[in-house]
């Protein structure tokens, strides 16, 4: 996308971004600035690849995405975070189109097959245009705030931050939670997890903390907990969110309030830090995943998907 263009790209995504701040004033402030999000597309437009759409020199939509080798799978792919992308709201839907028909073009012509996409979970317009563009549900990303949880909780049960003892122990979780993701339905072919050298690793960052669940001394659950960073969408990028990762409770102990447990240990640490929001982000396709978050979390992105057919490049 042409430079001279951002600056009214940045325009048409902050609008959208208000509308979603409507729906959930928790979300982040500072993407109603323009200058944060036209610092994003600049950054962006360096390796990305995209289109603008303009009408009497004004920008009226624009999709433009990042090429990435082995991406959801063995092949070249795009992925188009939620702030690449905007249209303005007349003629949403026939700008949408048009946009993808031009830039699909010019990403498969580049060799990039596997076309992923988020979208704020506000605009229920623009997710319906994507499905009929062959696009799946893939990936949520949610917020809450840190209101603690309602209800009863098991008091025999021990919540508590890692210690380096525990090290075996909850390498042997990331080992189960590496083979559940893998399993049907989610298929989801972990290439690493981390291992005792890993996990010690990650914990020296002192924005990183691991949570554990034990039961008679026994560790059957961990929640991962990062302060000013994450793999959340960047909406949800701000110093005042404290995003969750990996979390696995043992298959045996399922259902019976163990993470329940861990998530309201980590709201009311992240409330003492004096933190505002709290943010996770998971397969749709995770069955009791999905039942566990969608139970305390409200979706804020939805990430999707479409995988074109790859004998389609003999044609190009």
């Amino acid at each position: 996308m042409n430079e001279n263009y951002l600056e009214q790209a940045a325009d048409l995504f902050t609008k959208s971004y208000k509308k979603a701040r409507e729906n959930q004033n928790i979300l982040p402030v500072k993407y109603e600035d323009n200058n944060n999000i036209f610092t994003l597309l600049q950054d962006f437009s360096k390796e990305s690849i995209g289109v603008v759409a303009v009408e009497n020199s004004e920008v009226i939509g624009y999709l433009t995405g990042l090429p990435i080798s082995n991406f959801k799978g063995s092949q070249r792919g795009i992925y188009c975070p939620e702030w690449s992308h905007a249209v303005r709201y007349k003629d949403r839907l026939e700008i949408y189109q048009k946009l993808y028909e031009e830039a699909s073009d010019l990403w498969v012509q580049d060799g990039c097959l596997n076309h992923a996409i988020t979208i704020m979970a506000h605009d229920d317009e623009a997710m319906n245009s994507w499905f009929w563009n062959g696009f799946g549900l893939h990936v949520v990303d949610a917020v809450r705030d840190l209101n603690l949880l309602s209800g009863n909780f098991n008091n025999e049960i021990e919540i508590r931050k890692f210690k380096k003892e525990d090290t075996e122990e909850v390498a042997h979780l990331y080992f189960e939670y590496k083979t559940y993701m893998a399993s049907s339905p989610i298929y989801l072919p972990l290439i690493q997890v981390k291992n005792a050298e890993d996990i010690n690793q990650w914990l020296l960052n002192p924005d990183n903390n691991l949570w554990l669940c034990l039961s008679k001394n026994n560790i059957i659950a961990i929640m991962e907990v990062s302060y000013k960073q994450s793999n959340d969408a960047q909406i949800l990028s701000d110093d005042d969110t404290v995003s969750i990762g990996v979390t696995y409770t043992s298959e045996s102990y399922r259902g019976q309030g163990f993470t329940k447990a861990l998530l309201q240990k980590v709201l009311e640490d992240a409330l003492l830090k004096g933190y505002k929001r709290c943010a996770v982000v998971f397969e749709s396709q995770n069955d009791s995943g999905r039942y566990f978050w969608l139970k305390y979390f409200k979706p804020v992105c939805y990430s999707l998907v479409r995988k074109v057919d790859n004998r389609i490049l003999d044609k190009v």
